[in-house]
């Protein structure tokens, strides 16, 4: 996991998708991230750490995914898909193997998202809230 430490300086466009809002810039301190994901329930605590003028925030990233903020209170916010879902996407993703191959691309998103999942638990472990829909 890779964290990114600084003053939110600017947020670009957004594509708005059904459950992560992808930013195409992300200034921070003094570093440019382009094409991050953020899922949905943390956009609101990026967006308030980019209207909190001189206060640091770190973003925690695994890739393009942004997986969790902390604040310059010091309040981690994270969030990740529930792992019975993800029990229940990965038993479907073997399902639909036979029909076309489809569940090989659904299983590959689904290995994806468990990566984010256990990334996310990295920062529950150090004291970080759940961010809610």
């Amino acid at each position: 996991m890779k964290s990114v430490q600084g003053a939110v300086a600017m947020l670009g466009y957004t594509q708005v998708h059904s459950s992560i809002v992808k930013y195409n810039v992300i200034e921070i301190g003094d570093q440019i991230l382009s094409d991050i994901e953020v899922p949905k329930p943390l956009v609101k605590y990026l967006v308030r750490a980019s209207h909190t003028s001189g206060g640091e925030t770190m973003l925690y990233l695994h890739g393009n995914r942004l997986l969790g903020i902390r604040e310059h209170d010091g309040k981690t916010h994270y969030f990740h898909t529930s792992h019975a879902m993800l029990a229940g996407w990965l038993l479907l993703s073997i399902a639909l193997i036979p029909v076309f191959g489809l569940g090989i691309y659904s299983l590959w998103h689904c290995v994806r998202h468990y990566t984010y999942a256990r990334e996310a638990a990295a920062l529950r472990d150090q004291g970080g809230l759940m961010a809610s829909r």
